[in-house]
């Protein structure tokens, strides 16, 4: 920890059994800032959907709904860049059929100096 630097705290609650894991449907996904920006794609339309990614979300996370309409039949290409690197997939969290899991993330900072106050974000999922 570096002073100055941001850190995200994320605690998970569930009315369930406790033990929270990644469901295997995914909906939301995020450019990773970190791939090479030379990473070949012979595929037309994985090009076609990154130049489409990349003009309407950058590095910010999105849902596949918002590219359905565009892209409609998208899933090879989308599976194309999360092979690749391109893109990270986040799957929604889950734990035992008719449960609810929250998600509380908050930031953090290392700053002595500064004690800023960052807005919280709480999701909840049902199962």
């Amino acid at each position: 920890m570096d002073e100055g630097e941001l850190f995200a705290i994320e605690t998970f609650g569930t009315t369930g059994k406790g033990t929270v894991y990644e469901a295997p449907d995914c909906s939301h996904y995020m450019k990773n800032f970190d791939a090479p920006a030379d990473i070949p794609l012979r595929n037309p339309k994985a090009k076609a959907l990154l130049a489409e990614i990349n003009s309407r979300f950058g590095t910010l996370a999105w849902c596949r709904r918002w590219i359905e309409e565009p892209f409609p039949r998208h899933i090879g290409a989308l599976k194309q860049l999360v092979d690749a690197g391109i893109i990270d997939a986040y799957p929604p969290l889950s734990d035992v059929e008719g449960s609810y899991v929250l998600s509380m993330s908050t930031l953090s900072s290392s700053t002595q100096q500064e004690k800023k106050s960052y807005p919280e974000v709480m999701i909840i999922e049902e199962n």
